[in-house]
């Protein structure tokens, strides 16, 4: 398991930065990006991941999701490295 502390869902000022973007998908051709402006809370990130996964032991503490493609697909920090401020944890993208 992965140690959380207070900070773990107050976004860090890079992504507060990028919710504030307005991506232009430009019917097709632009960006396919839809930024949150906080993260999906830890009840929704582990009914996405069950679902996703088929698996009901699972849950999604291990993941940050702060935005959407077109498609549903998710974008999220994983907490994978741990000790480390989120910042420093690797974007994925699950779709």
């Amino acid at each position: 398991m992965i140690e959380t502390t207070g900070d773990d869902r107050r976004f860090p000022p890079a992504l507060a930065a990028v919710a504030q973007v307005e991506f232009d998908y430009d019917d097709g051709e632009g960006v396919d990006f839809e930024p949150y402006d906080a993260f999906d809370s830890a009840e929704e990130t582990t009914d996405w991941i069950r679902n996703w996964t088929g698996n009901h032991e699972l849950d999604g503490d291990g993941y940050r999701v702060f935005g959407q493609d077109g498609t549903g697909g998710l974008a999220a920090l994983w907490r994978v490295r741990p000790g480390r401020p989120l910042a420093d944890q690797p974007v994925v993208f699950l779709g």
